[in-house]
Order: structure tokens, then sequence, then C-alpha cells
């Protein structure tokens, strides 16, 4: 009996061992786990907890009544916080909560800070509104270029000329002599000091349909070309002023060639191309000079071509009787007179066209060869102070090296006080201006606020940022950082000096900074220590606990995620939580979004596709108010946690 008593107390004293140990195990396992939570996640959130109900209920959040008795900032961001802001008094207190403005600054303060931000801003503004004018002038260029190789693919049956070597840094004749073409278009155009009529060599010229088709295309192309920043490329010019010139000519048919074989000279007309011109048998487009003295000789070629074929044709078709023989001459002299009536109005068009295309070429080629050696592009200063008026002075320079009367008035396309660009620069500006056009022209284009108009004040911000920090350059999201603010606030400066302000905090997510790693790291704790079973659940299934799917989350602060009303109060919680609870609110936004569904992704075992899917599909559909006060609840649970209350 003793033995069987003393075998059951050792079972007893066995398992009150084995419950304390496990009790014990247990205990130092969660001490390791707060140990980890202080240690880990304790920088999440703010060590002080701010009650919702003292020193008064703030769910109510910034009503006007409230904003006008405001007069302490604690005050104002704890009622941001837990109840938001009243959206007509939205445009005066974002400021404030982006830090913008300073709480119990005075109105004269302000307004002296709107008026120093709008003229910084202004004259950021004028100093990128002169590079991209360059910009656009270089892309010109190569489209310029591009053209002409095509057009002289087109024209000539053998290999094509490479395509010119542009001198892109080069291109500031947009701002030191821009052309305009509508002040000397009746006068002579000089070419190396001496009128293009004087050097004239007889060519043959044509009344056919593709002589005029092509005269009058070139002429198109030179007097379209707009004045200011837009002026044509040298390569545009010539390959125009050769298209004027280079149709093939025949002289007219007279009574007995109208038998002959025509199948060559058609061949040779619809190749575009004179056989009697080494210059075109080569392929290479002729100068803008050789079209002048064509096109300037074209009169008196017409009037001797017209004749000679009057004289052939009248003695081998003259009859034996005199009678025909009269009536004959008259018929040709008729057809002679209609031959030189066509041919003078033809080379009129040709004279006009090379005319025009000379005066343009040399213009634009004169600074390339002046200044062939350098290395920037240098713009002069422009008088107008206000590049929002976009007022132009023309001002008077003369190119260097060029002749007396080579002049033309330089209008600036925005206000500038000068500068020197590098290419690199040039080159940089123009690929983020390209970026923003895209991004500007496809942001939320279903919203109300975004006519064309806000769409350029958008462009404008977006441009004006990038221009201060081309270190960083413009990516994609930022345009959706800034539509929000210029919503509310309908100010370019205002706007620009908010975004500066939210770009401090965001500007990190972007691919240059590292902020977008630590995220996620954070995040995949969060849940691990809040949620286990859901981070068992991600771990399973093709483990996406990278929680690269909150990505677009934090890179936007969600606002893809939401319809526009409820991005306003999110963003402004968000603002808020950095001086109340958590500099980090995002992150238990995120928390809060896949616990509210997470019935849904735990029921159907959800893989890394599956929950991509279904958030994306979820966008602009979730309760913001139920999933904000879910973060709250969040962010305070981790607070006692950490206290171990």
């Amino acid at each position: 009996m003793s033995t069987f008593s003393d075998s059951i107390q050792l079972v007893c004293d066995t398992m009150k061992r084995q419950i304390i140990s496990r009790a014990f195990y247990g205990w130092l396992a969660y001490c390791r786990h707060l140990r980890t939570v202080r240690t880990h996640l304790s920088g999440l959130v703010s060590p002080c907890i701010v009650s919702a109900d003292e020193p008064n209920d703030a769910r109510a959040g910034v009503t006007p009544e409230r904003w006008a008795q405001l007069d302490c900032r604690e005050e104002l961001l704890r009622l941001a916080y837990f109840g938001g802001v009243c959206h007509d008094i939205r445009k005066q207190v974002w400021p404030y909560l982006l830090g913008h403005y300073v709480f119990g600054s005075t109105a004269d303060d302000r307004r002296t800070l709107d008026a120093t931000t709008r003229q910084s801003y202004e004259t950021t503004m004028s100093e990128w509104l002169a590079v991209e004018a360059i910009v656009r002038q270089r892309d010109k260029e190569t489209m310029a270029a591009n053209l002409a190789k095509l057009s002289s693919e087109s024209t000539s049956g053998e290999a094509p000329p490479p395509t010119p070597n542009l001198q892109h840094d080069l291109s500031n004749d947009v701002f030191e002599d821009n052309v305009s073409l509508s002040d000397d278009d009746n006068d002579p155009v000089v070419v190396d000091g001496e009128e293009a009529a004087g050097q004239n060599d007889s060519q043959d010229t044509s009344d056919a349909p593709d002589s005029l088709a092509t005269a009058a295309a070139a002429a198109a192309t030179v007097a379209a070309a707009p004045t200011g920043a837009e002026v044509s490329s040298s390569a545009a010019v010539a390959a125009a002023a050769a298209g004027a010139v280079a149709v093939s000519v025949a002289p007219p048919a007279s009574a007995e060639g109208e038998t002959e074989d025509v199948d060559q000279p058609e061949a040779e007309e619809s190749a575009g191309v004179e056989t009697s011109s080494p210059t075109a048998e080569s392929g290479e487009p002729e100068t803008a000079e050789e079209s002048v003295e064509q096109a300037a000789a074209a009169p008196e070629q017409a009037e001797a071509e017209a004749v000679v074929p009057a004289e052939q044709s009248a003695d081998p078709a003259a009859p034996a009787a005199a009678g025909e023989g009269q009536q004959a001459e008259q018929q040709v002299e008729q057809q002679a007179e209609q031959q030189m009536e066509q041919q003078a109005e033809a080379a009129e068009d040709l004279t006009e066209a090379a005319n025009l295309a000379a005066e343009a070429q040399d213009l634009a080629e004169a600074p390339l060869i002046n200044y062939a050696a350098a290395k920037i592009v240098m713009t002069k200063p422009s008088v107008d102070a206000f590049p929002e008026a976009e007022r132009t002075e023309d001002t008077t320079n003369k190119l260097a090296g060029t002749s007396q009367g080579n002049r033309s008035n330089c209008v600036s396309p925005a206000s500038s006080q000068g500068g020197v660009y590098s290419t690199e620069l040039l080159e940089t500006f123009g690929l983020n201006i390209h970026r923003i056009d895209k991004d500007v022209q496809r942001c939320d284009r279903n919203y109300w606020y975004f006519t064309t108009d806000n769409l350029e004040k958008l462009r404008n911000v977006m441009c004006t940022y990038v221009w201060e920090h081309l270190d960083i350059g413009y990516m994609q999201g930022m345009c959706d950082l800034v539509a929000p603010l210029l919503v509310i606030l309908d100010d370019e400066s205002c706007t620009y000096a908010c975004f500066c302000r939210l770009m401090d905090r965001m500007g990190a997510n972007f691919p240059n900074g590292g902020a977008m790693d630590t995220h996620f790291a954070n995040m995949r704790s969060l849940i691990q220590i809040l949620d286990s079973e859901m981070f068992e659940l991600m771990h399973q299934n093709g483990d996406y606990t990278h929680f690269y799917f909150c990505y677009r989350w934090f890179l936007l602060d969600f606002k893809r995620e939401l319809l526009y009303d409820d991005v306003f109060s999110t963003w402004e919680t968000i603002w808020a939580a950095q001086h109340v609870a958590s500099s980090n609110f995002v992150l238990f936004i995120a928390l809060a979004l896949v616990q509210t569904y997470r019935d849904i992704i735990l029921s159907n075992s959800m893989d890394f596709t599956d929950i991509i899917k279904f958030f994306n599909e979820m966008a602009e559909r979730h309760d913001a108010k139920a999933v904000l006060a879910l973060a709250r609840d969040l962010v305070l649970q981790l607070q006692t946690l950490i206290e171990n209350k």
C-alpha cells in the first residue's frame, strides 16, 4: 500500500514540475517577446498615449467653430487625428498641418510668407520655362533631322545620306537670334554679301504638277515655321529647299515630239531627280543657295525654253501650203505663250519658296557656325518679370559673323534672368519633362476639378519641383501626391510649398530612398506580433510576408485606394498622427486594411496573386472611417503592450 501511495505522490510531483516548467518557459517566452517588441517596435509609436476624451471629445474633429477658438497647436493636432478637418476650412488648416504656416503667426506674417513664396515660385518657374524652350527646340531639331533623312530616302533611289550631327548643346539661337519670317519676305535674300540672283546658273524649270506641289510644300514648310522658341532647324530647311528644286524638268513637248518615247522622262520625273544634275544623281539634297539661284533664273529660262520648242516645232510641222503654215505657226505661238505663262507662275512659286528656305537656313545655320566650339547653351535675360502673363519683349540682337543686314527679332518665350546650361542638364530636364507630360495628362481625368487649365497648374507645380530637385527628378506617382493638394489649396505657389513639405517625409519612399524596405520590415514585425494567425497563412501560401502588395499604399499614402473625400481625411490624419501617436501611421492603416478583410483572406487561403487581385478590385470601395478607427486602435494596442499594462 505504501508503495502505491509513493507512486501516486511521484506522479503528482512530476506533473507539478512539468506545469511549473511550462509556465516558466511560457513566461520567459513572453518576456523575450516583450523585449523584442520594445526593441524593434517601440520606435513605431509614441510613448505617450493621447486620449480622445480629454480634455474634451475630439472625435468631432476640427470644425469652423473650434477652429476660430483654437490657440494651441497640440489641440489642433489632437482634433485632426481623432476626427479630421471639416472640408470647408481645409484650405486654411492644411498649411498648418504640413508646417507651411507656423501656428500662432499673425495675418501679416502669413501674407508676407505668401508673397515671398509666390515670388520665389515665379522666379523658379521662369528659369525652367527658358530651359524648356531650349529642350523643345532640341526635340524639333532631332525630328527635323529624321524627317530630312526620310525625305532623302523617298526622293533618291540610292542609299540616304547619314543624319546630320546636330549640335544639340548649341541650340541657343531661340534666345540669341530668333527667326522672323514675316518682316522681310519681299526683300532679296543676301547670301555672303551678294544677291542670290547675281549668282544664277541656267537650269531647266518645269510646269509639271509635281513641281508646283513640291514648291507649295516647301513654302508651307518654311512659312509655317513658328517664331520664338520654335525655329525650324537647318536640316529641315535644307530638305524643304532641296525638295522644291530637285523635281525633274522637261521642255514643252513639240507637235512632232508627241509621238516620241516618253517612258524614260516619265520614269525620271516619278523618281524625283534631274538626270542632268550630278547632285541629284548622287542622292544628296541641294543647298538653299543653289535653290535660290535656280529660282531667280527661272523666268528667263522659261522664256528661252518656250521659244526654242516653238522654233523647233514650226519648221518640221509646216505644210507645203502657205495658209496652212500660217495657221500652224499661230497655234504654236499660242501654245508657247501658254507654256511661258505657266512656267512663269511655277518660277514665281519656286522663287518664293527658295527665298524663304534660304533665309531660314541662313539664319538657322549662323549660330551653329559661329559657336561651333561651344559646349554650353546661354540664354539672354528678358525684361518680363511674371511668367504667368506669358508676355514677351522683342529685342534686336546681331548674329556674330553675319552681315549687317542679317538681323531678326529675339523673342524670349519666358521670363528669364539668363543662364548657362550644360548639355547634361538639358538632357536630364528634357527627360523629366516628357515623363511629367505623360503622367499629368492621365492624372485623375475623371475628377471634376482637373480641367485643362488646372492640369496646366499641376504641370507647372511638378516641373518647378523637378527643376529645384534635379538630383531626384520626376518619378511616377508624384503627380498623385500633388493633385489632392492642388484641389484643396487651388493655388500654385502654396501647393508647391506644401508639396515640398510633404516630400520631406514622402521622398524617401521613392526608389532613390530606402524607406520602402523599412516599411516592409516593420509591417512584417507588426503582423507577426499582432496577428500571428494571418502571418502563418501568408508564410504558408507562397510566403508573401515580404508585403510587396503594400507598395502602392506606402508610396502614395493610399491615394489610389480611396475616394477623394476619403483621401483628404486619411491624409490629414496621417499628418496629425506624426505628432500625436505615430510617425509611421501608414503601417497601421495598412494593417487595418488587411485585418478588415481578414476572414475573407483566411477562408479563401489567398496566395500573393490572389491578394493583389483582391485589393486592386477593392480600390475606392473601402470604408475609410472604419479603417482609420481600426488603425488608431492598433496604435493604442501596441502602445499598451509596450508599457506592459
